[in-house]
């Protein structure tokens, strides 16, 4: 999926897929045939910056940003309530981008976004 930067003036949804994610809070949590959503979302905006929305704690996570396999943006985060945060993307890039949001026990959320 991708989503395409044509306003420079609106947020853009990044459409993630993938899961499942680790739930801290709920120990007892059995895992269901119809997949539950995603507890973050991804929006690029104007100001070629990615914002990150984790709607609940799900702990440790690695958020990758590539071009072409190669790394632009890396970092591990402990996610242990809700929170927002707003990653800056290096300045001059453009072109089409991979986010990956990795769970320490094995789910990985993706969406590719362009830059233009």
């Amino acid at each position: 999926m991708s989503a395409n930067l044509v306003d420079l003036s609106k947020d853009v949804d990044i459409i993630l897929k993938g899961g499942p994610f680790d739930y801290p809070d709920d120990p007892g949590q059995v895992m269901r045939s119809i997949p539950e959503a995603i507890p973050f979302s991804a929006f690029l905006n104007d100001n070629h910056s990615i914002n990150l929305d984790f709607y609940q704690s799900i702990g440790e996570v690695e958020i990758v940003i590539s071009q072409d396999e190669t790394i632009v943006y890396s970092s591990s985060e402990n996610i242990v309530s809700p929170t927002f945060q707003n990653i800056q993307l290096p300045q001059g890039l453009s072109g089409d981008f991979l986010l990956e949001i990795k769970g320490s026990n094995g789910a990985c959320a993706y969406g590719w976004f362009t830059v233009e």
